[in-house]
């Protein structure tokens, strides 16, 4: 290019689409965290536990929402089936459980993400806006359709259940980061569509 040669350097990156283990260590607190990928989304969702004994999960724009208020707003509503779905019964989950017992339907959850994300408008409005960014930025290699949704809740119990397992066994659980099981190394190819892609899309919103 212009006369000087250019290198295409391959780039090493943690592997999409499956959960990592680790020790945040200013907080002194255990995190389960996954970067959820599909196409050129990559939207990084983390589980921690709060200082109550709440489980949380962060993703996109929205942070710290109780796991059980987001697995009610996903439709399932029934505190059971939820504990049947983690399988795995601790006091942690009975305190979570009994916090948001007076939520019971999929509307009052979503409502509660509202308010607490701050959003403005009607309640129609409001409740629209909270479905489709649950259904674009939450666990998107899932789906990005509603019936996605409960596929979600499901695989979000999932990690709920892992992350009790790691709080339990923490010498066996942490995920090491520098294995190359966990990571990916992304070529030319990669790199060169993801380029594409940005660019195009600035150039159609232009």
């Amino acid at each position: 290019i212009n006369g000087n040669e250019r290198v295409m350097v391959m780039n090493e990156d943690l592997a999409s689409n499956q959960t990592f283990i680790e020790h945040q260590k200013v907080k002194d607190r255990l995190m389960l965290r996954l970067f959820s990928q599909r196409g050129a989304y990559k939207i990084p969702v983390s589980l921690v536990e709060n200082n109550e004994g709440i489980l949380e999960v962060s993703f996109s724009r929205f942070r710290d929402i109780p796991v059980v208020v987001l697995l009610k707003a996903l439709g399932l509503t029934s505190d059971a089936e939820i504990a049947s779905l983690i399988g795995k019964q601790t006091d942690s989950l009975i305190v979570n459980l009994y916090e948001f017992a007076n939520i019971s339907g999929v509307n009052e959850a979503l409502m509660w993400i509202a308010e607490k994300s701050s959003l403005q408008g009607t309640n129609k409005e409001m409740l629209d806006r909270v479905k489709q960014r649950i259904n674009n930025y939450f666990l998107p290699h899932i789906g990005l359709e509603k019936d996605s949704c409960l596929e979600k809740a499901k695989t979000l119990c999932k990690f709920i259940k892992q992350f009790y397992v790691a709080r339990e066994h923490p010498e066996d659980s942490m995920t090491d980061k520098d294995h190359y099981a966990n990571k990916r190394v992304r070529l030319s190819g990669d790199l060169l569509s993801d380029l594409f892609r940005v660019n195009m899309n600035i150039l159609l919103r232009e």
